[in-house]
């Protein structure tokens, strides 16, 4: 019919593609890749050279240079368009983008200055935690930065200065930062560093510097100590009117006064001075303060510190908390401590002064408030206990810390009376107690001061005086540690140990650590068991964990059948046992004791023996204990063995034990 239209029909041909067909494509399908900038600039640079009069590409190619922040390098594909492009519509066009991107030129953004306080913080602190030398980088970002930084106080709190890059760059901002600065470090290991750190105290107000530290090498010239020295009369009045903590670690020094600087910085409260020797002299006592509020006093020399310097600061420094001394001691520094410092919580007084000595070996004070009594008191060359009645009386539940190096001359001089004061008063707050060289009379009385401290958990001793023939104090100081049932470390050292009161000892710590076995396995059962989800009681988290180190080295009179008591006390779980080579155990009972401690010891991870017989058998015992659960095994140079076999042995235990076999 002439009338109806011709309607387009669309047909679909299913013809079968070859595969490269088909590849061809499914490439075709795939959308376009994306492309950097730079590679942009090259193909449409490529497209310039190759058709430059077409204007479009220089536009094109000046955008993408603006883009990346490059503005001269757009303008000068603008300028050289317009130098080749001569027709006036695409001049125009030319000369507008160009006079658009020098406008960018001449208004710059500083949108990093822009930042919040928050991002620029956050940035500052991120990169300062790898390198504190990036803090003074983003000072200088920008002046926002540098203004934002410097309000941000606590930046600026804390600051070392030193030899690196840090206390080198740190004097750029120093002028402005020097009245935020409340604690300065200054480490010194040349002159030449030393000498630029102390102008800057000459050049700048530090009006708020609350605790200065200034450390120099111990190898440090004696004329670089020396210019230290002198120029501490020079900075130390700068700082006097604010300075509450001072501490000086120069072991070279010979120059520094303890008169001088409690006169010149009345405010300290905390001293620390690690010097070669005071000057002050040693036949008058010093002028101080009447009051001061010193609450820490440590004090590290090499020669004896004057009496008449002790004597004044105890006497002017009612609220001192913590004492710490390492000296050279020419007299009884309890003596002269007496009743003075009533507020003193902890008491330090080494014999001995380390070639190397660090503060942190000096712990920091365990609070700041005074307490009614001590919390710890370490004292080596000890002489009597009579000064310290007054204090242990009112330490009864404060002590936690007894650590007694006594005399070793004058100890054995002493009598009953002379240490009385320790087992007059029940100690109940006390967790470790050390004593070493012992003379008789302290060791006589050591079994009712260990009465005394019920909550007692690590217990040390070395080198106790008990006589030979003195079975009766042996015996009892045994039965009286058999009695600590909160006792997790024992420690004896060079004590004779002959007798039945050391196995008395070792079967009531074995038959406490059954009882506290099988309370904890009922304990779990009970936690396990569904029917009874609240069985469970405040009783049973007071439960000690039991003994669980045991040391005992060189100790004369040990036998094998101690082993067999040791290998009883199921919550050990390191053990060191060093006979004398009068006391050798045999190999028998060795051999007993570690065929039987895997399975009797289920918490062992570390073993130690010296001075003993050891067989090619007992090493291939040891072979069939799981290698995993031992963290340390070693077997010290006094270990006897069978000719020949000492290699072997090793090479036995080191390819079974996942860890390195130890055999000095």
């Amino acid at each position: 019919m002439e009338s109806m239209t011709t309607e387009k029909v669309n047909v679909k041909w299913h013809v079968s593609m070859t595969p490269n067909e088909q590849k061809e494509k499914h490439q075709q399908k795939q959308p376009a890749g994306y492309k950097t900038l730079d590679q942009e600039i090259t193909e449409t640079l490529i497209a310039k050279n190759n058709d430059p009069k077409e204007p479009i590409n220089y536009i094109r190619s000046a955008k993408l240079y603006s883009c990346q922040g490059h503005q001269q390098e757009a303008v000068n594909v603008l300028r050289e368009g317009l130098t080749i492009v001569t027709d006036s519509e695409h001049h125009l066009m030319l000369q507008q983008e160009m006079d658009m991107i020098k406008s960018r030129l001449k208004r710059k953004i500083d949108f990093i200055a822009q930042c919040p306080y928050e991002i620029i913080y956050n940035i500052v602190g991120r990169v300062a935690s790898y390198n504190k030398n990036m803090i003074l980088v983003c000072s200088k970002v920008s002046t926002t930065w540098h203004q934002k930084l410097l309000n941000q106080k606590q930046i600026w709190r804390s600051i070392e200065l030193d030899d690196g890059e840090f206390g080198n760059n740190i004097h750029q901002i120093l002028p402005d930062i020097s009245n935020l600065i409340k604690h300065l470090s200054i480490s010194i290991t040349d002159g030449s560093t030393y000498k630029r750190h102390m102008k800057a105290f000459k050049k700048y107000s530090f009006n708020n510097l609350k605790s200065l530290k200034i450390k120099a090498d111990f190898n440090l010239e004696q004329e670089d100590v020396q210019l230290l020295s002198d120029n501490l009369f020079v900075i130390l009045p700068n700082v006097a009117t604010t300075l509450e903590k001072l501490e000086l670690e120069m072991p070279s020094c010979k120059e520094i006064s303890m008169e001088w600087l409690l006169m010149t910085c009345s405010k300290l409260t905390k001293i620390r001075l690690d010097v070669y020797t005071l000057i002050d002299d040693d036949i008058d006592e010093i002028q101080v303060p009447d009051t001061m509020s010193l609450t820490v006093l440590d004090l590290v020399t090499i020669e004896t510190i004057p009496t008449p310097v002790l004597e004044s600061l105890f006497r002017h420094s009612p609220h001192l908390r913590s004492l710490n001394i390492y000296s050279m001691m020419g007299h009884n520094m309890l003596e002269i401590l007496d009743d003075m410092c009533p507020e003193l919580t902890e008491i330090r007084i080494y014999d001995i002064r380390p070639l190397h000595h660090d503060f942190s070996d000096i712990p920091e004070p365990t609070t700041i408030k005074p307490t009614k009594g001590l919390r710890h008191l370490k004292i080596d060359n000890i002489q009597s206990a009579i000064p310290l009645d007054f204090r242990l009386a009112k330490s009864s539940d404060t002590l936690q810390t007894l650590s007694l190096v006594i005399h070793p001359l004058i100890g054995h001089m002493t009598t009953l009376d002379d240490w009385r004061p320790f087992s007059l008063y029940t100690m109940s707050q006390l967790n470790t107690l050390e004593i070493s060289t012992g003379p008789p009379a302290f060791c006589q009385l050591l079994p009712t001061i260990l009465s005394c401290t019920p909550a007692l958990q690590k217990l040390s001793l070395f080198s106790l005086l008990i006589a030979h023939d003195d079975q009766v104090t042996r015996d009892a100081l045994f039965d009286a540690i058999g009695n600590l049932t909160q006792l997790a470390n024992l420690e004896i050292v060079n004590v004779q140990i002959n007798g039945h009161g050391f196995e008395r000892m070792l079967m009531k710590q074995g038959a406490y650590s059954a009882t506290i076995t099988q309370e904890e396995n009922m304990k779990r059962n009970n936690i396990s068991n569904s029917q009874q989800p609240h069985s469970t009681n405040n009783t049973n988290n007071s439960i000690p964990n039991g003994l669980q180190y045991l040391c005992i080295d060189y100790c004369r009179g040990f036998k094998g059948s101690m082993l067999q008591n040791i290998a009883k006390i199921k919550t050990l779980n390191q053990i060191s046992v060093i006979s004398t080579e009068e006391d050798q155990v045999n190999e028998v009972d060795l051999g007993d004791f570690i065929h039987s401690l895997y399975d009797n010891l289920p918490l062992v991870t570390a073993l130690h023996f010296d001075n003993m017989p050891f067989t090619a058998e007992i090493a291939k015992n040891m072979t069939k204990w799981d290698p995993e659960r031992f963290t340390k095994i070693k077997l010290g140079e006094g270990m006897i063995y069978n000719f020949g076999t000492k290699c072997a042995i090793k090479e036995i235990l080191n390819d079974h034990f996942s860890i390195k076999f130890e055999s000095v």
